[in-house]
């Protein structure tokens, strides 16, 4: 290799570890809409198809789900990245007590906390399988005879992000439990992930439910 090839890769180099450098932080994202909306409604024989009947339920338990015409996301989630592996976050006007670090992994963003807690579950109370994404650190464990519990889960809590031409998606949906033999109903908003459809049949087989519904949708931040 001669001294001009030398030189051309030295400044290839240069040139590369300039625009690198050139990111000047702190960058700052805010949420600024809702978009994707999508209902689905399952039953233990499989998806409702009918657009008819889909619309029916949504029409009757839509005040369990978020509203993603009217709801005002503007600023609602803040991220301010102070490095590339750093983030501070603001959810609805609070500020976390300490920064996240920033990872990338095929493909996905996480927000991860530094911190790493210990949650208890009841009984047959196990969401994991209906989700695409879990945290980065994240082990289960067998709850002592006696403790109320089934089991422990140690982890340090994630956001999951995904980018689109320099907006960062946060995937969210919403999911509705309905046992109509007890008129039960329990619903959870704004769960920061995405739906795996898949896990259902180990959901239905653990609990005594006759009707899910999902509304999933995507709030976008620049």
């Amino acid at each position: 290799m001669n001294k001009i090839q030398i030189s051309l890769i030295l400044l290839i180099i240069g040139i590369i570890a300039c625009k690198k450098d050139s990111i000047q932080y702190p960058i700052t994202y805010s949420s600024y809409s809702i978009s994707g909306a999508n209902i689905k409604v399952y039953t233990r024989d499989g998806e409702i198809t009918s657009t008819a009947l889909v619309s029916n339920v949504f029409a009757h338990y839509q005040s369990y789900l978020t509203n993603t015409v009217s709801a005002d996301i503007s600023g609602k989630f803040i991220a301010n990245y102070i490095s590339s592996d750093s983030v501070e976050l603001t959810i609805n006007n609070i500020k976390e007590d300490k920064r996240r670090s920033i990872h990338e992994l095929a493909g996905m963003v996480y927000w991860e906390k530094q911190d790493t807690a210990w949650t208890g579950r009841a009984p047959f109370w196990d969401m994991d399988y209906l989700f695409q994404y879990l945290p980065l650190y994240y082990n289960k464990y067998n709850a002592p005879a006696g403790s109320g519990y089934y089991q422990y889960v140690k982890s340090r809590d994630c956001f999951f992000i995904t980018k689109n031409r320099g907006d960062l998606n946060l995937p969210m949906f919403d999911f509705v439990q309905i046992i109509s033999e007890y008129n039960f109903i329990q619903s959870t908003k704004g769960i920061n992930n995405s739906f795996n459809k898949d896990g259902l049949i180990n959901f239905f087989a653990g609990y005594n439910n006759d009707t899910i519904l999902i509304q999933s949708y995507t709030v976008k931040m620049h």
